[in-house]
């Protein structure tokens, strides 16, 4: 009888990685929307996304979850995850839309008669309620008027110079 013997091999067996990727989808001009990858395995991941089926460079991270910004619009996928032992699987996706900023315009005739309840006029673009911040002779009067329409009249209170300061709408 011959027999050969030889060590053993050990043999380990590791979990799967997955990535899960989730956030919310808006952005306004100049700003980013926030979209989390959660992680399960060992890192550091590898993970390859996708903005309307174009491939992103790969993100190498330790960070689980790993937070990153957004702020192309687009459909956004994961393609694949890979952690230092194994290739996994991927879900979820966000669609980041973007919207345009609001603008106003401030017309109107500078004449005003007392009490008239008539001032100047803002044409509005964008999405309603828009919250419009005014000044009068450099002064920010406190609260914003909030409007509905896309014009509005500022009701004049005295004279002077109104300008506006800024403008916010649903969206932006």
């Amino acid at each position: 009888d011959c027999t050969d013997e030889t060590n053993g091999i050990p043999v380990v067996f590791f979990g799967t990685p997955d990535a899960a990727l989730s956030g919310l989808g808006a952005i306004c001009p100049g700003e980013n929307a926030e979209l989390t990858i959660n992680l399960s395995g060992i890192g550091p991941w590898n993970i390859t996304y996708s903005i309307d089926n174009t491939d992103q460079p790969v993100i190498v991270t330790n960070d689980s979850p790993y937070v990153f910004p957004a702020g192309t619009e687009g459909l956004y996928h994961l393609v694949s995850v890979s952690d230092q032992n194994c290739d996994g699987s991927v879900g979820g996706f966000v669609d980041v839309s973007a919207f345009e900023s609001p603008s106003a315009i401030l017309s109107g005739d500078p004449s005003v008669c007392d009490n008239s309840g008539d001032g100047p006029e803002v044409a509005l673009t964008g999405t309603a309620p828009w919250n419009v911040f005014y000044s009068i002779n450099g002064i920010e009067v406190e609260n914003p008027i909030t409007a509905f329409s896309y014009e509005i009249t500022i009701p004049a209170q005295e004279e002077g110079i109104y300008q506006l300061v800024s403008l916010s709408d649903a969206n932006c």
